[in-house]
């Protein structure tokens, strides 16, 4: 993949990062809260969907990559949920329409446009690190505890890694394939901007 694919890449996560960073600096207790049960929806079933990935995917490269995800993807939701219970509150039961939104656009993507699973992981994981030092500031004001935190901590953590591998592989897809990254990034990140509004917009 060229520098100027990857600069569009890097330009997608950007603007995820400059649209709901206000969002996270304004953050109260009870958005943080929204946030949380929000977190616990989109993933409680990252571990099937990135287990669906992988069985959509032809390439044996983005097949492994999906299956390792699948299980490091499965128990995300347990930090949120432990998070909620530190705060005396429990998870909603009703899966929100901008989960059921972003569940949909998941399983539109097939084998032939299996390499748009990629640029969306590639968004996705990618933009936790420039919200980083925002999130961190944010909950120190609330003064929250430890174990009040630890799906943003951990969550992030594991952001990192996947982010680095999902780039990577980028660089092994030219051509034609990058439009199919950017298909899948950009819808990615336009659900996600749309996730994060419904719970931290004022």
């Amino acid at each position: 993949m060229s520098k100027a694919s990857l600069e569009r890449l890097e330009e997608i996560i950007a603007e995820m990062a400059d649209e709901v960073r206000p969002w996270i600096k304004q953050m109260d207790r009870d958005r943080y809260v929204a946030y949380l049960d929000m977190m616990f929806h989109y993933t409680r079933r990252s571990g099937d969907r990135m287990k669906a990935a992988a069985q959509t995917c032809e390439r044996e490269e983005l097949k492994d990559f999906f299956e390792q995800l699948s299980h490091d993807e499965a128990t995300q939701y347990k930090l949120a949920e432990k998070d909620l219970e530190a705060l005396d509150r429990r998870p909603t039961e009703d899966l929100p329409p901008e989960i059921e939104d972003f569940e949909e656009f998941w399983s539109s993507i097939d084998e032939e446009s299996e390499v748009s699973f990629l640029g969306a992981l590639y968004v996705l994981e990618g933009v936790a690190d420039p919200l980083g030092d925002d999130l961190t500031q944010a909950l120190k004001a609330l003064a929250l505890q430890d174990g009040q935190t630890r799906f943003v901590r951990v969550h992030g953590e594991a952001d990192a890694e996947h982010g680095e591998r999902a780039r990577e592989l980028c660089a092994l897809f030219v051509g034609k394939e990058h439009k199919l990254l950017f298909a899948g990034a950009r819808a990615a990140a336009d659900l996600w901007i749309d996730i994060h509004r419904a719970c931290l917009e004022p």
